[in-house]
């Protein structure tokens, strides 16, 4: 008869998987502080380096000329006089654009094709937030603003009656908190993602319109739609650089993985020893099911040291089916 191990306990392998989850948790832990660690951008906040001598006595130097514009533009008084005239008939609000709104929107493109982004970004305000737009938009409907913005949607919606191509977008900024502005882009920037999800960063200066309506995305029926600035003017944008994984970081998590499994087998390894052994049913016995005759065959090959059991591969003798004789 072949002696087998009793099952352990379910309660065992319970205990022994909590274990040794939670020391793969703590080294997942402990490998992600390290990678954290290791970067010197993270401690930055120790220290704080005083601005260098050189830069903080520079004189101050003469900035370049503003570039020439190649048309009229609002720095002209004639026409700073008719765009606060056309201003009259926009309606702030609404979620297209009138007939007679078209007017002074034209007007605004007419500004910006006749000047670079650089000479719009030199001259614009950046002093102007959100809420100043939002909340008095007449008082600066024609102000020239410079803004930094995540774009999350662009669009080509064609040309003006002057032929003038445009794109349309639609971005944040820090400040504006997860509201959106409204943009009529001129040479939309070459490569520049397109579409309904994008994520692009770049910098946009131009001239404010009005308060363009728009529903939100989860507008309830009859909700009253939401007011968005709209501005004109262009995007400097720069492709983002392929960011490249240094070979070391390669080997270096490499073999954090295979020491993190290392380790894992050999806590499993240990804390299993350490259980089985404190377990009082780790001793060899004979299953619950075996027969009368094999456990009499057993005690007797206990009292006799084996020598009248049965042999590999024979049948038990007669007489010990029936007994000893009388």
């Amino acid at each position: 008869m072949r002696n087998r191990r009793a099952p352990l306990p379910r309660s065992t392998f319970r205990a022994v998987g909590l274990r040794l989850a939670s020391g793969i948790l703590m080294l997942a832990l402990l490998a992600m502080l390290i990678n954290w660690v290791r970067q010197a951008d993270n401690w930055q906040w120790l220290v704080r380096k005083p601005a260098p001598v050189a830069a903080q006595q520079a004189p101050v130097t003469k900035t370049e000329p503003l570039p020439e514009a190649a048309g009229p533009t609002d720095e002209d008084p004639d026409e700073a006089e008719t765009a606060r005239e056309n201003f009259q008939a926009l309606t702030d609000g609404s979620t297209t654009l009138g007939p007679e709104e078209m007017v002074p929107y034209n007007q605004l493109v007419e500004w910006v094709k006749n000047q670079s982004f650089a000479r719009l970004d030199r001259r614009a305000r950046r002093d102007l937030w959100y809420t100043d737009l939002h909340d008095q938009p007449n008082k600066h409907r024609g102000k020239l603003v410079a803004l930094d913005l995540d774009i999350r949607m662009a669009k080509d919606v064609g040309r003006n009656e002057y032929g003038v191509p445009l794109h349309e977008a639609w971005g944040f900024t820090q400040e504006s908190r997860g509201r959106p502005y409204t943009l009529i882009i001129l040479d939309y920037p070459k490569g520049m993602p397109e579409g309904y999800e994008i994520r692009a960063n770049a910098r946009f200066a131009g001239y404010f319109l009005k308060l363009q309506g728009y529903e939100p995305a989860k507008a309830r029926p009859g909700q009253r739609p939401e007011r968005a600035p709209l501005l004109i003017g262009r995007l400097q944008w720069t492709p983002p650089t392929p960011t490249t994984v240094d070979e070391f970081d390669h080997w270096a998590w490499g073999g954090a993985l295979v020491g993190l499994v290392v380790v894992a087998l050999a806590i499993w390894y240990f804390q299993n020893r350490r259980t089985m052994a404190t377990l009082p049913s780790l001793r060899l016995t004979t299953l619950p099911g075996a027969s009368p005759i094999d456990q009499w065959l057993e005690q007797r090959g206990d009292a006799t040291g084996g020598s009248d059991g049965p042999r590999h591969g024979e049948p038990p003798r007669g007489d010990s089916l029936d007994g000893p004789s009388q």
